[in-house]
Formats: C-alpha cells, structure tokens, sequence
C-alpha cells in the first residue's frame, strides 16, 4: 500500500445525508477510508499505479467551521437535481445546540 500525507486548512465541510441518521453519522461518512485498487489504483509519480488507502483525518477545527448539508444531488433520468431528504436538520439542531453548550463549558 501506499501512503502519502498532508496538512490542508479548511473552513468547510460538505457532508453526506443521503441514508444518513444525524451529523455523527455524516462526520462517520466523511472520514470513511476509500480503498483504491483494481482500475481505481493511486497513480504513485515514479511508482507507477498502486494499491492505496484514502481517507481523512481532523487534527483540529478552525474557530468556525461551516458545515454545508449535500442535501441535493443530480438525478441523470430527471436532468436536475433532487432533494435528500434522509437526515433530519431538527436532529442536526439539536446536536449542534448539544456541541454548542459543551464548548461553552
């Protein structure tokens, strides 16, 4: 396998709520590791295609962090985007309400 690192800053999140319960499950989504093989293989400069791991890891957050819903996506039979309606925004009040309160703490 092959393993690449870096830093990026970033003020934004755009999460996934198709199928998804509630931010934590988002957040879950977000982070998941894609494994890249078969015809998906990591093109490796000077290495040629490799088996590969990709996926996110948060060291911190920035003071303020958006969180952008994907609560659209493109319908190719329609030719427009469609409405996601998997995830609950009064759920996703109340957990950001919960994180709110604990970082006043």
């Amino acid at each position: 396998m092959t393993w690449a690192e870096g830093l990026d800053s970033f003020a934004d999140i755009q999460l996934n709520v198709k199928n998804l319960n509630n931010l934590e499950e988002s957040f879950k989504d977000y982070i998941q590791v894609e494994t890249l093989e078969g015809e998906n293989k990591y093109n490796a400069e000077g290495f040629g295609l490799q088996d590969a791991k990709k996926g996110v890891i948060f060291e911190s957050f920035p003071p303020v962090l958006h969180l952008q819903l994907k609560r659209f996506e493109y319908d190719m039979q329609r030719d427009q985007n469609v409405k996601v309606s998997s995830i609950s925004i009064l759920s996703i009040k109340r957990e950001v309400e919960l994180i709110l309160e604990l970082a006043d703490q």
